[in-house]
């Protein structure tokens, strides 16, 4: 196609170039653009889009300039026709009006209220300095979208800017301020230019929303969540996607809110879309997903033996046999009151005094669920005995079928009704002692046996506390809800499962604290006769000191040197607690309830005793020892700043009843009148 030209007139000009393409005329052609409006507008759309700058009225192209852009818009004309059928003529030959060419829209551009600054290798898109006298930095997707969510500035794909312009993400208040000022509010975009921003702008919501879901639906990470929606058969819809769903109902799980707020927080137009997503999600994890991370039937027993039994549970319990060795513990689930009175019986509990569920579950000795049976009603009839009597004498799960002969079962005090039931099955149990009440104290082998159990059974206490991080659990449940207990339920134990790395990451002691263990089974507590020597515990022989600079010769001890002592933890956390309770103001450490008898040399405690129940056991310590050892070796030892707790100035921000003035007044006493009702 070639432009009649016929018509134009040519002028002479002052400048020897193109004001498109900076090219000499020589002998070519001078075109002044304003002739023809269609043309005109055309490239002046097209340049503004590229570089935010206007052409001028008075413009002169060159003949080839004039020839390419022609054939551009015949082309753009073509593609019209063939598509709506109807096409406005040409008009480089003036054969249109300029009323009818202004009021035409072009379908190349678009004017839309996004500022866009040009892009360029060589200048910053902020402030035009070149970039060799500045740092550079190419913009990341995250500072590009950040800065067209809040500003409406869209910067083009690796545009560059000077790095002083970036803090965190994010442009500088004073950058914005210099964007604004310095390009027009307003742009003429391509359509192409304007699919790419809203193919961007869609990437971006889709990562945002799931961001969304992953902060809000759980406490795990994002490429979790994505493996979990790929193990459920769910359909997209135009109301949502798979992950929106599966993370709207991890979401309620998480926070525990109302489907109002989940609807604010997803943006979805309605409650009853939410209640209808939420089950849809509910039933297909319980179809897909729980099934294959929860129950007796997804492991085998010798998988749970192999790799999810710790070395120091076989040595302690099972003399290193193979043999399963499962944790029981009820835990609670609190529900509200309800208007049935028989339901309400069954509900309430005389252990809490409160209405409540009571599920059981099942850990191996790494903190590996097994299985979450029930829940259960929570009156007399069901206590721990009773639901485990209920599992077995019923196979639950095919349970019976699972275990062999041999098979430890670790459980507390409240299993003691159906500890003859469960060794009648060829089971083996392990369960704290009773303390009878014609005794103060355990044996030194009763504490120490004791001590066998707790040093594993703490683990199904962990467990629950990790159910009750979500806080559907950790609420009271609405009466409305308790169809769905079970269900989720099953579902937060098997994404625990699956997902959270068992509780113990580090078991390198495990044969060093089992060897610890059973060297010191069997040997007797050698202070146990001191401290129960009635002629030592007589009040005469006991005085006030000071424990800042009394029993100097007591070794200086580090954290590593007890925990070596107490063969665990728990004490260590108990000890400062402990501490700060029995030292007074004047830097006294008195003793309250229980005598403690401490064994040492300058170098290392050899041994101690307590009259606590647990006191007299030689494998660890109790906590009233502990603390003593922390003080003494540890924290007077210019540490004292382990004894600063924020929360014991926590006091003195409420009143106290029981303080009361000593002044009274005895005119008031004479002058007091008794009243009484009419």
């Amino acid at each position: 196609f070639t432009p009649n030209t016929s018509e134009i007139h040519t002028t002479p000009f002052e400048t020897d170039r193109c004001d498109l393409c900076d090219k000499l005329y020589n002998n070519k052609r001078r075109l002044p653009l304003k002739n023809s409006p269609n043309l005109f507008n055309f490239i002046g759309n097209l340049y503004y889009s590229l570089f935010q700058k206007r052409l001028s009225d008075d413009i002169v192209i060159c003949a080839a300039c004039y020839t390419r852009h022609s054939k551009t818009l015949k082309t753009t004309n073509d593609t019209r026709m063939a598509s709506h059928g109807t096409v406005e003529p040409m008009d480089y030959e003036n054969a249109v009006d300029t009323t009818r060419s202004e009021a035409k829209v072009d379908v190349l551009t678009q004017n839309v209220p996004i500022t866009i600054p040009p892009y360029s290798n060589k200048y910053c898109c902020i402030c035009n300095a070149k970039f060799s006298t500045q740092r550079v930095i190419t913009l990341s997707d995250d500072v590009r979208m950040n800065t067209f969510k809040f500003y409406l500035i869209y910067l083009r794909y690796t545009s560059r800017c000077c790095r002083s312009h970036l803090e965190n993400n994010y442009m500088k208040s004073y950058a914005i301020d210099v964007l604004n000022r310095n390009y027009p509010e307003a742009s003429f975009v391509t359509y192409e230019l304007l699919s790419t921003m809203i193919k961007e702008i869609q990437i971006e919501l889709k990562r945002t929303s799931q961001s969304l879901i992953t902060k809000y639906s759980s406490v795990w990470k994002k490429d979790q969540f994505r493996d979990l929606c790929t193990q459920v058969t769910m359909c997209n819809t135009d109301n949502r996607s798979i992950e929106m769903a599966i993370g709207c109902s991890l979401t309620k799980l998480r926070l525990g809110v109302s489907n109002k707020v989940l609807k604010t927080l997803f943006s979805f137009s309605s409650d009853r879309l939410v209640a209808q997503i939420n089950d849809r999600a509910y039933k297909t994890l319980l179809k897909f997903f729980v099934p294959q991370h929860l129950g007796f039937q997804h492991k085998s027993r010798n998988d749970i033996i192999n790799n999810h039994t710790r070395s120091s549970a076989k040595n302690l319990l099972a003399n290193r046999e193979d043999v399963a060795i499962l944790i029981l513990d009820g835990t609670y689930i609190y529900c509200q009151k309800s208007a049935n009175n028989v339901l309400q019986r069954r509900l309430f509990s005389l252990h809490k005094n409160r209405p409540l569920l009571k599920p059981m579950i099942i850990c191996a000795a790494d903190r590996y669920i097994i299985s979450a049976i029930g829940p259960y009603l929570s009156d007399w009839y069901n206590n721990d005995a009773a639901i485990t009597k209920h599992i077995l004498l019923n196979n639950k799960e095919e349970v019976q079928d699972w275990l062999v002969e041999k098979d430890i079962m670790i459980v507390d005090r409240g299993f003691r009704d159906c500890l003859d039931l469960v060794n009648s099955f060829g089971y083996t149990t392990f369960m704290l002692l009773f303390l009878p009440k014609s005794k103060k104290q355990f044996s030194t082998s009763e504490a120490n046996n004791n001590r066998f159990v707790t040093a594993l059974r703490w683990v199904v206490e962990s467990v629950n506390g990790r159910i009750k991080t979500l806080k559907f659990f950790e609420h009271v449940v609405q009466n409305s809800s308790l169809l769905y207990v079970h269900g989720y339920l099953s579902i937060v134990s098997a994404i625990v499962s699956a997902y959270r790395s068992t509780f113990i990451n580090d078991t390198s002691n495990d044969d060093y604290l089992s060897k610890a263990f059973l060297e010191k089974r069997n040997k007797q507590n050698e202070l146990e006769a001191k401290l129960n020597d009635e002629e030592r515990n007589k009040s005469e022989h006991w005085k006030k000191i000071n424990a800042d600079d009394c029993i100097t010769d007591f070794p200086k001890l580090t954290e590593a040197d007890l925990k070596d002592f107490t063969l665990g933890v728990l004490q260590l956390k108990q000890a400062r607690s402990y501490a700060l309770e029995h030292i007074s103001e004047d830097g006294q450490y008195e003793i309250h309830d229980y005598n403690v008898l401490i064994q040492c040399n300058d170098q290392t405690v050899i041994a101690a005793c307590c009259a606590c129940r647990n006191g007299n056991r030689n494998i660890d310590c109790c906590s009233h020892i502990a603390s003593i050892i922390w003080y003494l070796g540890i924290t007077r030892h210019g540490k004292h700043k382990y004894l600063n707790q924020r929360s014991s100035s926590y006091m003195k921000l409420c009143e106290d009843a029981v303080e009361v003035s000593d002044l009274s007044s005895d005119k008031e006493d004479d002058d007091a009148i008794s009243y009484s009702s009419a």
